[in-house]
C-alpha cells in the first residue's frame, strides 16, 4: 500500500511539473494548431506555462475548457476540423493567426480559473487575451 501511495505522489508531482513547463502537448497532433503554438511562442516563449494539453476534439464551438469533478481546467479543447473548414479560403498565415487567437481565447479562460469559483469573469478575460495575442503576433 505504501508503494502505491508513493507512485500516486510521484504522478501528482509529475503533473505539476507539466504545468511549470512552457511546452504544451497536442493530442492528437494537428499541424495548424502546432503552427499557431509556434507563432505564439516566437513572441512569448513561456506563454503556455500553466497549460497541460491542447486536445483536438469535435465540438459545436471553436474551442472550450472544462472544470468540475474529474475535469482538468489546464486542458484546452480545440475543434481544429471546424476551424480548418471555415478558414480554408483565407491565406495560410492569417489562418494560423486566427487559430492562435482561438487558442489564446481558451488560455484566457484557463488563466481566469479559481479553484473556488471556477472560470471567473465570463468571456471578458478570454476576449482580452485573444485580442492581446492577435495584436502581438500580427506585429
Amino acid at each position: 500500500m505504501e508503494e502505491f501511495k508513493n507512485i500516486l505522489k510521484y504522478l501528482e508531482n509529475l503533473a505539476d511539473a507539466q504545468l511549470e513547463s512552457p511546452n504544451v502537448i497536442i493530442e492528437p497532433y494537428e499541424s495548424i494548431v502546432d503552427a499557431a503554438i509556434k507563432k505564439i511562442k516566437q513572441k512569448e516563449p513561456l506563454y503556455f506555462k500553466g497549460i497541460r494539453t491542447i486536445k483536438i476534439v469535435p465540438s459545436s464551438d471553436y474551442g472550450h475548457v472544462k472544470s468540475g469533478p474529474n475535469e482538468d481546467p489546464a486542458v484546452v479543447f480545440i475543434n481544429a476540423n471546424r476551424l480548418k473548414q471555415e478558414l480554408s479560403q483565407i491565406p495560410e498565415d492569417e489562418m494560423v493567426n486566427l487559430v492562435a487567437s482561438v487558442i489564446a481565447h481558451e488560455v484566457g479562460h484557463v488563466r481566469s480559473f479559481d479553484p473556488e469559483k471556477g472560470f471567473v469573469g465570463g468571456e471578458s478575460p478570454a476576449e482580452a487575451e485573444e485580442q492581446r495575442i492577435l495584436n502581438i503576433i500580427r506585429n
